[in-house]
């Protein structure tokens, strides 16, 4: 009995350690996820939150809920010691209100279903039409094509595989566990209130016109943290997730069809190249950015040390003059970041005043020294503008520096979207001194 004791003991052993092993992996894997975005940490765990109901309630009748215990304990305890410490101050900021969007900028930046459907925007044959079509959208958040043949893929396997004899309880699991992963995804992305391509759909009622709400309105008011997202077309990465992983299991049911199995090598070859072909980015369109130092920033390097902020505070919201100050080798007093500290905030009515006296004080007494002035942001102005800079007693010009642009792009874009041929221009960098 001995004997009989410890070879069955063996195999729970070694299951319940894979169970710890599982949990714990999972844990890491949400923990860098949270240390590359947090966005897409508490996007993850919500599809995590999703996928375990949809398998637990599959599984109630042979599953017990105690024996998940220590793995998602194992999970919560390599998350929180790996990714706590970071978290712990943006949920101190949470509590005292300073992490939450107001409703209407949190919806701004939201997906339309038509995002899902229109075609590859950067694919060089046919993607100009589709790049006209998200004009009146972020170019970056509503592009979310999830392609002809993986959808096609996974609705034939799924019709496959439900009049095939040998389904499955297990198979049905997986299939509605990744299906409940793709329409959370889908509505959430949707944002607070239904969007087409050109913005927010309202409707006729009796008092006016008003917008058609969402579940998203719903989670941003009870949900803690729902608040602090803004762009909630990111959740299209939770559906492009979902659709590889219905694909999967479509092919995966294709392949096995009467017919099929013996070609299944060549067909596989051909559906990589198709998924390729509609995908497919080369030349690729949105082109290149220059990842080298300005004249500028090559001057501010061998300057004498000082703190060195740029004007007007427009231009600092972007990734160029943030990139820059990696070559400065110098503290730098502008930055962007969704969530402003209190203090920057309340220092920007003064900054926006520049160049008058109130904000060269305000930057003295932070320590500046040099003044990096953006001849684009001030157009057609800018020689008039430069004329007055140069000629206040507390800025002394030091240098003016034609700068190549920054943005090497297919002119087909600027023809698609001639918005932005703003970031294509380049840019002239006058350098001054704060002398008083």
């Amino acid at each position: 009995s001995s004997v009989v004791g410890r070879r069955s003991s063996r195999p729970f052993q070694r299951m319940t350690l894979k169970k710890w092993v599982y949990g714990a992996a999972m844990g890491l894997s949400l923990a860098l996820t949270a240390l590359s975005a947090w966005y897409y940490a508490y996007m993850v765990g919500l599809a995590v939150g999703v996928y375990f109901l949809v398998r637990a309630w599959a599984l109630r009748r042979e599953v017990r809920v105690s024996s998940l215990v220590g793995a998602v304990g194992a999970a919560l305890a390599v998350f929180v010691l790996l990714a706590g410490p970071l978290a712990l101050p943006s949920l101190q900021l949470y509590g005292k209100g300073e992490l939450s969007h107001s409703a209407k900028a949190a919806d701004e930046n939201s997906a339309a279903l038509a995002d899902y459907l229109l075609p590859n925007q950067i694919q060089p044959m046919w993607g100009e039409d589709s790049m006209r079509a998200h004009a009146d959208e972020n170019v970056i958040e509503s592009a979310l094509y999830l392609g002809v043949v993986p959808v096609a893929v996974a609705l034939g396997g799924f019709w496959v595989w439900s009049r095939s004899r040998r389904r499955d309880a297990a198979g049905a699991r997986v299939w509605a566990a990744w299906a409940g992963v793709l329409v959370v995804g889908v509505v959430l992305s949707l944002g607070l209130t239904l969007h087409d391509t050109h913005g927010q759909v309202q409707v006729a009622l009796a008092g006016g016109r008003a917008p058609v709400p969402l579940p998203g309105k719903a989670l941003f008011d009870w949900l803690p943290l729902y608040s602090s997202m803004r762009a909630y077309a990111r959740f299209g990465v939770l559906v492009a997730l979902a659709a590889v992983a219905l694909m999967g299991l479509g092919w995966a049911q294709l392949v096995r069809a009467r017919g099929v199995r013996r070609h299944a090598l060549w067909l596989t070859a051909l559906i990589s190249c198709l998924v390729l072909a509609d995908f497919w980015t080369a030349p690729y369109t949105w082109g290149t950015s220059r990842i080298q130092p300005t004249e500028a920033s090559r001057f501010l390097a061998a300057a004498p040390p000082g703190a060195i902020m740029q004007m007007p505070l427009a231009s600092t919201q972007a990734g160029p003059p943030l990139f820059w100050e990696t070559y400065y080798g110098k503290p730098i007093t502008y930055g962007y970041d969704t969530f402003e500290p209190p203090e920057w905030r309340a220092a920007r009515p003064t900054l926006e005043a520049f160049p008058d006296d109130v904000a060269l004080d305000l930057l003295k007494s932070w320590g500046v020294r040099y003044v990096v002035v953006s001849a684009n942001a001030y157009g057609a102005d800018w020689a008039l503008t430069e004329a007055f800079l140069s000629g206040l007693p507390r800025l002394r010009h030091l240098q003016d520096f034609q700068e190549r642009r920054v943005w090497d792009v297919d002119p087909q874009v600027l023809d698609a979207r001639p918005d932005m041929a703003q970031y294509a221009e380049p840019d002239t960098l006058a350098v001054y001194q704060l002398v008083r």
